[in-house]
């Protein structure tokens, strides 16, 4: 409500002073007239800061500018309404205009394809601090839903499982710690529906209870507090009631809102009543979503591995995912070869709510990145192009190290208390990854002054400032200068605004795109002792130089090029379906008659 009330006086001081310097009262000195021509932009009912930056095509740091300098102290995924946001257009010259529709973002559609909100599965995550029984919680859930069916109904691969209560399925997102629930929230991904934010009855309220249940409360989302270890000896209900209550979460027979459950992961006591609470809230709720159309899903965990390379876990949040979908992400694209639900096994489609492990990307996914299908690796190209234009103008600069090429964000760091340098220093190299990093060119106790507005013009550096001030003359120096300078309050929405300059440059992605499929129904060796393949295409056409894929048994065996293409006693450049011809390939493994061969063509996205 704070808030609120503070967001309805912004507008009135910001139509105010509008009023007044529109004012015919006020004695100006004549001057010709000039014309500013304003671009009009449509704007929706309710979108984040981000999301207006997007729109106005402009830097964060320009929109952020005009919101602090109206007392509006909003972080990038925070939303505003369309007059807050019109407010805001017109001081960047710009006439804002209401969208006549809600679009979902989010939400790819098809040309004439009718959109149909169906019921979905619940996403239940659970959080809270270490060692207070979330894994333990978590398995019991897992144990007692294998007692009931059998082990085909709950997922045991990935980072997520889904559980049937009452003929209603759930879904569990257990991927480890805050940190991860914070990545997702800062791509704009919102994955879950429901928190259990975990309290160990021994030792109540923890610092990482608090930083969890500030992650849920900027979710928006309901909250159930779940009171574990009740068995041990020192457990006291009471007292880690007591705690709940001190930072805002009264237990419901207390006579507050939150719903506060007891159980024992080690006995299973209280936890049907546990099912029984999410069920009614997920109830209340009515969860939908798209369920036709191309899907959009968000990545939950990724990794490399040895034989399937790039795989990520993905839960679907709209439309259904594909075998074969050609999709894009931020830092990644691809063609879905293979998809697995949680016990491994293979699935050919997967709809809303329900997470899927997923092979075929160029590279390693990011955690909470969103996953977009697209029709081809043209329309990937098209769309990272243009996602690329809204990002951030940062610039970040290539390094090349032993591990290859590298990107940095240069970056001076201003705080109040020599302490806080450290800490945030720490925090920001935990951003770094295999291919970016920030690297501190400065950092120093005190306000932000013209020195650090001209180092970092000079090494094409960005500003942040923790808990300090900037006079009005190097504010004015800084914007004459083009030098972004960003303040803040609070730990991790400094954060939040380093990924998104981080991400501000998306490197080339290959992407290849299945072209032909061969039978081997043979293989020789010719005159000069070369190994050649003879097969049949069964689909599409065969060229030399392209990629190869090896499929034995449904697995891959292995991969390869093409050297070179016969029919007959011909050479040739390509062959099509139903042909029968002899191949050369440069491939590591042994072919063998029944293997199925994939040709691929390479393109950069």
């Amino acid at each position: 409500m704070a808030r609120q009330r503070k967001i309805k006086e912004s507008k009135k001081e910001i139509k105010a002073r509008q009023k007044t310097e529109a004012n015919p009262f006020i004695e100006r000195t004549p001057t010709a007239p000039v014309v500013t021509q304003k671009t009009t932009v449509v704007l929706p009912k309710i979108m984040t800061v981000r999301e207006l930056g997007q729109f106005l095509r402009l830097p964060l740091s320009e929109v952020m500018t005009v919101l602090i300098k109206n007392g509006l102290t909003l972080t990038l995924n925070e939303s505003i309404d369309f007059d807050t946001a019109a407010l805001v257009a017109d001081e960047l010259n710009f006439e804002a205009k209401p969208q006549l529709k809600e679009k979902q973002d989010l939400s790819p559609k098809e040309g004439d394809e009718k959109i149909e909100l169906k019921p979905r599965p619940a996403v239940v995550t659970v959080m809270g601090h270490i060692d207070h029984g979330k894994s333990a919680l978590i398995e019991r859930i897992r144990q007692i839903e294998m007692l009931k069916h059998e082990a085909g109904g709950i997922t045991q691969n990935i980072g997520a499982y889904q559980v049937k209560i009452k003929n209603k399925i759930i879904t569990f997102i257990d991927t480890p710690g805050h940190e991860a629930f914070s990545e997702m929230r800062s791509h704009g991904a919102n994955i879950t529906d429901i928190v259990l934010l975990v309290v160990a009855a021994n030792e109540g309220v923890m610092p990482q209870t608090k930083e969890a249940l500030s992650h849920a409360l900027a979710a928006k989302v309901p909250i159930i507090s779940v009171i574990t270890k009740i068995d041990l000896p020192n457990a006291d209900i009471e007292a880690t009631k007591r705690s709940l209550t001190e930072v805002g979460l009264t237990p419901e027979e207390w006579g507050g809102t939150n719903p506060t459950v007891v159980v024992s992961a080690k006995t299973g006591q209280g936890i049907d009543e546990l099912l029984e609470l999410i069920t009614l809230v997920a109830d209340l709720k009515e969860y939908k979503a798209r369920l036709n159309g191309p899907a959009v899903a968000v990545v939950i965990e990724s990794n490399k591995e040895k034989e399937r390379g790039n795989v990520a876990t993905v839960l679907v949040k709209e439309g259904t995912l594909k075998v074969n979908d050609y999709i894009i992400m931020e830092n990644a694209a691809g063609k879905i070869r293979n998809m697995e639900d949680g016990l491994g096994k293979k699935v050919l489609e997967a709809g809303p709510s329900t997470p899927v492990l997923i092979t075929g990307l160029t590279e390693m996914a990011e955690v909470g990145a969103i996953l977009k299908v697209v029709k081809s690796a043209k329309e990937a190209k098209g769309q990272i192009q243009s996602s690329q234009e809204r990002k951030v103008n940062t610039i970040l600069k290539i390094q090349q190290t032993d591990e290859g090429i590298i990107f940095e964000l240069p970056l001076i760091l201003k705080t109040n208390v020599a302490g806080l340098l450290k800490a945030i220093r720490f925090q920001l190299e935990k951003l770094a990854t295999a291919k970016s990093r920030v690297k501190i060119v400065h950092e120093a106790v005190g306000e932000i002054n013209e020195s650090d507005v001209n180092l970092a013009k000079a090494t094409e550096a960005v500003v942040f400032g923790f808990q300090v001030k900037t006079s009005p003359m190097v504010a004015k120096l800084a914007e004459r200068l083009n030098v972004p300078v960003f303040q803040f309050a609070i730990i991790y929405e400094l954060l939040d605004q380093a990924r998104e300059l981080l991400a501000g440059v998306i490197k080339p992605q290959k992407v290849y795109e299945e072209k032909g499929k061969l039978e081997v129904l043979e293989v020789f060796l010719n005159y000069k002792q070369e190994k050649i393949i003879g097969g049949k295409v069964l689909e599409g056409c065969l060229t030399t130089g392209g990629r190869v894929r090896v499929i034995r048994n449904d697995e891959e065996a292995g991969r390869g090029k093409v050297v070179s293409l016969k029919k007959g006693n011909l050479e040739t450049t390509k062959v099509e379906k139903n042909d029968e011809c002899g191949l050369k390939i440069a491939l590591e493994p042994k072919i063998r008659k029944g293997d199925i061969l994939i040709f691929e063509e390479e393109s950069t996205v």
